[in-house]
């Protein structure tokens, strides 16, 4: 007597069926570790919903110092950051911010624009800015909105 695989297992068996040819993948999921936008993985909100358009940030994404929060309020924990380069290898830009000084992040402003053209993506690709100093980090995203860079959140755990 055949038995059924166990429920839990259906959303492995789907990908895998899919990844070898012999299933279509559910709407909104393009092949492995390609996804048109992300997808909810295991306890990890998603920044971005299925039409692209950008979710409200995770509470415990939010900085609790003011000082590093930043005006768009766009924040991400690490496993959202990690969950949306997976799904968008090379669709958009992870920055890690060095230095905490207003040199240091008018230099990675430079930087970001630049990383952005050279890759070819769009002012509009999602980008992903961390760094050892929060305030710093903060101000980095205040300034790439400022410049046209709108698409931007501030990686905080």
């Amino acid at each position: 007597m055949k038995h059924a695989p166990k429920p839990r297992l259906w959303p492995l068996l789907t990908l895998l069926l899919a990844a070898c040819g012999g299933s279509d993948l559910p709407a909104g999921m393009g092949p492995v570790g390609r996804a048109e936008t992300p997808v909810a993985v295991a306890g990890v909100a998603p920044l971005l919903a299925d039409d692209g358009s950008v979710l409200p940030s995770a509470p415990q994404a939010v900085p609790a110092d003011g000082g590093a929060q930043t005006r768009a309020g766009r924040y991400a924990t690490q496993a959202q950051a990690r969950q949306l380069e997976q799904a968008m290898p090379e669709g958009l830009l992870r920055y890690a911010l060095v230095g905490s000084d207003a040199d240091a992040i008018a230099a990675a402003r430079t930087q970001v624009g630049a990383l952005l053209k050279d890759r070819g993506l769009p002012a509009d690709a999602p980008v992903l800015i961390e760094g050892t100093a929060l305030r710093a980090s903060a101000a980095l995203v205040d300034q790439l909105a400022e410049a046209g860079i709108h698409n931007t959140w501030l990686v905080t755990r």
